[in-house]
């Protein structure tokens, strides 16, 4: 089977994304909250209901890998929601195709405290926040030496990929195709392309 047939049950994502977060069993409730706040926003689907199965695609693992991800260096739900409306289908290219010979890394300058204080007024996007994913050798120049930044939020994409890889069987062969919302609109970006910093 291609990586692209590939489907997997709610409690099969549930429980690697739990793994990958080293979750203990006793605070189970707290993680199953975070995935309903998660659901109700609309970032990742919905548990099917009693007795019944939803096939969830490579596509749906990665999102609740990465939900997770800004979960451990400590964004809200609705910030996560505001930081996938910001990158868009930008933020899945690394997943797309084989393990990179180069880690690529998530780099996030934010001017989040403005962000909050405006209470969401400021947008997220505007003013000094930025992102790129860049090849891990370059993060020192391209974030610290050459657009000086002072903070920034970064995330291994490519560790990431490696590790859901191994605990979902998935071995990465497949180009497929990340569908990004705007305005009711469907658009497909192909995830093989590169991402660019904009630092």
């Amino acid at each position: 089977m291609r990586d692209e047939e590939l489907s997997f049950s709610y409690p099969q994502i549930e429980a690697v994304v739990r793994g990958l977060h080293n979750v203990p069993a006793a605070r189970s409730g707290t993680f199953k909250s975070r995935i309903r706040n998660f659901q109700r926003i609309g970032l990742i689907p919905s548990a099917p209901g009693k007795g019944q199965q939803i096939d969830y695609s490579i596509v749906d693992a990665i999102t609740w890998a990465l939900c997770f991800e800004f979960v451990e260096v400590g964004f809200l739900p609705e910030n996560i929601k505001a930081i996938f409306s910001l990158l868009g289908a930008v933020l899945y290219y690394p997943f797309g195709g084989p393990i990179q010979d180069e880690d690529q890394i998530l780099v996030l300058r934010g001017n989040f405290l403005e962000w909050h204080l405006a209470g969401g007024g400021a947008k997220l996007g505007e003013g000094e926040t930025s992102f790129g994913i860049i090849p891990v050798s370059q993060v020192c120049d391209m974030v610290f030496t050459k657009a000086k930044v002072s903070r920034a939020i970064m995330i291994n994409l490519t560790n990431l990929k490696r590790k859901l890889g191994d605990a979902l069987k998935i071995e990465w062969n497949y180009k497929v195709y990340i569908p990004e919302r705007d305005s009711g609109i469907v658009m497909s970006h192909s995830m093989s392309r590169g991402a660019a910093a904009t630092f």
